[in-house]
C-alpha cells in the first residue's frame, strides 16, 4: 500500500534519521531573502547549521537567479517592511479601540470594562511597536556591512546549478500551462504573476524567465540533478507557504504535496521531505546535535508571518473574530482572520503557540470580551444577542 500511495505517507523516524545524515539540503530562495530580515543571533544559529552542512548544499540556478535579482531590492525594503507592519499594527489598535468606544458607549455599565481592554491594546500594540523597531535597527546595520551576501555567496560557491538553454526553458512553459490547468504543482497559485505585462517576465544571459513559472522551474532543476547526480535523499526547505507546495488538511500542514513526492521518487529519490524555516532550525538542532536558541526558531516564524501581512482588519472583523476566541478554538477562527492574511496557516500557528505573547494577549481581550458579553446579556440589553448565544 505505502508503495503505491507514497505521496501519503511521511519517513519512519528510522528513514529521518538516515536522511538527515546522507541528504543534499536544497533552499528555495525565499530562504535566502529573509536572512536580511533575520536579527544577528538568529543569522548566527542559521549560518551555524549551514557551515555544519556545507558538504551537502545546492540550490538550483533558477533560486541563485532570484536571489540575485532582489537581493539589493531586500536590502532596500527592510525598512519599508517594519515601516509598514508597525502601520498594520497602528490601524489595528485603532480599530479596536474604536469598535469598542463606538459598540458600548451608551452601556454605562460597561464602561470600566471596555476602558481595561482599550488599555489592554494599547500595551499589545506598544509591545509590538518596540519590538518592531528594535529589529529594523538591527537590520539596516547589517545590511548596510553586506557580510550577509558575502556568507550566502560563500556557503553556496561551486554549489549551484546549471543555467537552463532556452530550449529547456519552452519546454517549462509549454509543460507548465498543462499542469497550470489541471492544478498539478508546485506553482500554480503563481498564474496571477502574469497579469502585469511589464513584470511578467525578465531577462538573463538573453534568455527570457517567466515569472509565473518561476517555482515550477526550480522544481524542474531539481528533478534533473537528482536524476543526473544521482540524489537519492533530499530535503527542500522553503518559506512558500501556499497549497500548491503543501498538503493542508482543515487548516493544518500535513506535508509535501503527494504528487511532489511521486513525482521526485519517479526521478529517482529514495526519500524526500520538505520543510519550512523553523521546523528546519528545529530539527536541524535535534539531528545534527547543534543548539539552535529558542528565540531564534521563534524570530523565523514572526518574520514568516510579517511577510504575508495583507490587508487590516475592518472594525467588524477586529470584532468578531475577538469576541468569536472564547467561544470557539483558536483554529476555528481561522476564516475571519484570513481576511488580513495571505496564509491562514501564518496567524493560526502565531495564535496557537504557546509562546507567543500575541497569543496570550488576544485570549486575555477575548476572555474581558466574554465578560463584557455576558454583563450585556444579564443586563437584557439585546435579547437578540442573547438567543444567538443559547442557540
Amino acid at each position: 500500500m505505502k508503495k503505491l500511495f507514497a505521496g501519503y505517507y511521511p519517513p519512519s523516524e528510522e528513514e529521518f534519521n538516515v536522511l538527515w545524515k546522507q541528504c543534499t539540503f536544497i533552499f528555495d530562495t525565499n530562504i535566502l531573502l529573509d536572512f536580511y530580515q533575520h536579527r544577528k543571533e538568529t543569522r548566527e544559529d542559521f549560518f551555524k547549521i549551514l557551515d555544519n552542512i556545507k558538504d551537502r548544499l545546492w540550490i538550483p540556478h533558477q533560486v541563485a537567479l532570484e536571489y540575485h535579482n532582489n537581493m539589493d531590492k531586500e536590502k532596500l525594503q527592510a525598512k519599508v517592511k517594519f515601516d509598514s507592519a508597525k502601520k498594520f499594527l497602528d490601524e489595528i489598535t485603532e480599530n479596536i479601540e474604536k469598535k469598542l468606544s463606538t459598540d458600548f458607549s451608551l452601556q454605562w455599565f460597561c464602561h470600566e470594562t471596555v476602558k481595561e481592554m482599550i488599555e489592554d491594546v494599547k500595551k499589545v500594540s506598544d509591545t509590538l511597536g518596540i519590538k518592531l523597531a528594535s529589529y529594523k535597527e538591527e537590520l539596516i546595520k547589517g545590511n548596510e556591512t553586506d557580510e550577509i551576501s558575502d556568507k550566502i555567496a560563500d556557503l553556496f560557491n561551486e554549489k549551484v546549478g546549471k543555467i537552463p538553454s532556452k530550449e529547456e526553458l519552452e519546454k517549462i512553459y509549454s509543460d507548465g500551462e498543462k499542469r497550470y490547468e489541471i492544478c498539478r504543482p508546485p506553482g500554480f497559485l503563481d498564474i496571477k504573476k502574469d497579469k502585469n505585462k511589464d513584470e511578467s517576465f525578465y531577462i538573463h544571459e538573453g534568455l527570457v524567465f517567466k515569472r509565473m513559472y518561476g517555482d515550477l522551474i526550480i522544481w524542474k532543476q531539481i528533478l534533473e540533478e537528482v536524476k543526473n547526480k544521482p540524489l537519492t535523499h533530499v530535503i527542500f526547505i522553503t518559506d512558500d507557504r501556499k497549497p500548491d507546495w503543501w498538503r493542508k488538511e482543515h487548516g493544518r500542514t500535513i506535508g509535501p504535496r503527494p504528487e511532489l513526492t511521486e513525482e521526485i521518487k519517479q526521478a529517482g529519490a529514495c526519500i524526500f521531505y520538505m520543510y519550512t524555516p523553523e521546523r528546519f532550525l528545529e530539527y536541524a538542532g535535534k539531528h545534527l546535535e547543534l543548539e539552535v536558541k529558542k528565540e531564534s526558531i521563534q524570530e523565523v516564524k514572526e518574520i514568516s508571518s510579517l511577510n504575508t501581512l495583507s490587508e487590516p482588519l475592518s472594525q467588524d472583523d477586529v470584532f468578531t473574530t475577538l469576541s468569536n476566541i472564547n467561544k470557539n478554538t483558536l483554529r476555528q477562527i481561522g476564516p475571519a482572520l484570513a481576511k488580513s492574511y495571505n496564509s491562514w496557516n501564518n496567524i493560526e500557528r502565531l495564535l496557537l503557540d504557546e509562546n507567543s505573547s500575541f497569543s496570550n494577549s488576544v485570549i486575555e481581550l477575548a476572555k474581558k470580551l466574554g465578560v463584557l458579553e455576558k454583563s450585556i446579556f444579564e443586563k437584557g440589553v439585546s435579547p437578540s444577542l442573547k438567543d444567538d448565544e443559547e442557540k
